[in-house]
């Protein structure tokens, strides 16, 4: 009896000290179990459902995969854009849930509020779906797999340039992303010995176009509307504008590239220039873009073929090969070596090549049916 009870007690105590030790503040992930934290808005306008569709679609593949050593868990956390909340749930995340790494995040104002803070934390930040720039300065631990909305400013600016219109108006929401945008498009204007004709705001809480569209419409010779706004922003503002009679050519950047947005526009889309971070997602001489379609194709409900989901596959693919490199019990300081040190992570012929200092610009065209055309 003596026996039986000590040894009862020996493995409830064993059980215990397992049980603490896996949820003990900042302890690395389980080898064999990944949890891969995503900060986002994921209620809300912008939903990042289909970056997250194309990341889940590569997950799931290793996780169907039984010679994969790990198991691969993105797990959600709603921070309803809110930077305080951020902070809050990506701290939970890191001490209390055992991430290996932060994907997936979005929003300008959450990563600005983070950058200050991630480096100390020893957590990396993975192809976030975002263009800003200020967080690649202060935290060397975030890892971009696409460039910068002023990369794609240049870009948009180049256009009209060929295109030889030169009176351009900017339209800029009035938070961190819309001022960074704006930014980014003023730097272009001036590189290219312009400044813009007219420069309108609005606030993102209240989103009352009824002024900047007035401002639009009084404007003379306007040539081009230059947009950093939300993609249901953009597409309420594309609409009012052709209604409106103003037909001159929009531009706007990635992050307004989604379904909903094209959807939302509809028909009075066509002749919108969007900016890309991608390749193009119907390249199957891609094998990144290849690989995408196969895998889509087994699936009961395919995930919508997009630039966003092409860029969440991309991130994931990323992500996981960077794992893969990092050895046979990934962690959080060898996954940041790995990520920092690597030069040519191939992810199907698609290269992650951040120390070059080029990111991969495009620009597609709208046209009356929906349609993203290269």
């Amino acid at each position: 009896m003596s026996f039986k009870f000590n040894l009862s007690r020996r493995l409830l105590a064993c059980g215990l000290s397992i049980g603490l030790m896996l949820f003990l503040p900042g302890l690395p992930a389980r080898a064999d179990r990944l949890v891969l934290a995503q900060v986002a808005e994921l209620s809300g306008q912008d939903v990042v459902a289909e970056n997250t569709a194309g990341a889940r679609l590569w997950f799931d593949h290793l996780n169907a995969d039984p010679g994969q050593p790990h198991h691969w868990e993105l797990r959600p956390y709603d921070d309803r854009r809110d930077p305080a909340r951020t902070l809050a749930l990506v701290r939970q995340a890191v001490q209390d849930d055992g991430a290996l790494a932060l994907f997936g995040l979005r929003s300008t104002p959450s990563l600005n509020a983070l950058a200050p803070v991630l480096d100390a934390m020893g957590i990396p930040l993975v192809a976030p779906f975002n263009g800003s720039g200020a967080i690649r300065g202060q935290a060397r631990n975030a890892f971009f797999l696409r460039g910068t909305y002023a990369d794609e400013a240049h870009r948009l600016i180049a256009q009209f340039d060929t295109m030889g219109l030169r009176r351009l108006a900017l339209v800029c929401q009035s938070d961190a992303f819309g001022q960074e945008g704006c930014a980014g498009f003023q730097a272009a204007l001036h590189g290219h010995g312009l400044a813009p004709a007219l420069t309108l705001s609005y606030d993102r809480n209240v989103q009352a176009l009824e002024p900047v569209l007035a401002g639009l419409e009084k404007a003379k010779d306007l040539q081009a509307v230059m947009m950093a706004c939300t993609p249901a922003v953009c597409a309420r503002l594309v609409r009012q504008l052709r209604e409106a009679g103003l037909h001159q050519p929009v531009a706007l950047l990635s992050n307004a590239n989604s379904q909903d947005f094209v959807s939302a526009v509809g028909p009075l889309g066509q002749g919108v220039l969007v900016s890309q971070v991608m390749p193009y997602p119907f390249n199957q001489a891609l094998p990144l873009v290849r690989e995408f379609m196969r895998l889509n194709s087994q699936r009961r409900e395919p995930v919508a073929q997009s630039y966003a989901s092409l860029e969440g596959f991309a991130a994931a693919r990323l992500l996981s090969e960077a794992v893969r490199r990092a050895g046979p019990h990934p962690g959080r300081e060898s996954l940041i070596a790995t990520l920092r040190n690597s030069r040519d992570l191939d992810l199907g012929g698609w290269v992650y090549q951040p120390s070059q200092g080029g990111y991969f610009t495009d620009i597609t065209v709208l046209d009356a049916r929906g349609r993203l055309l290269h």
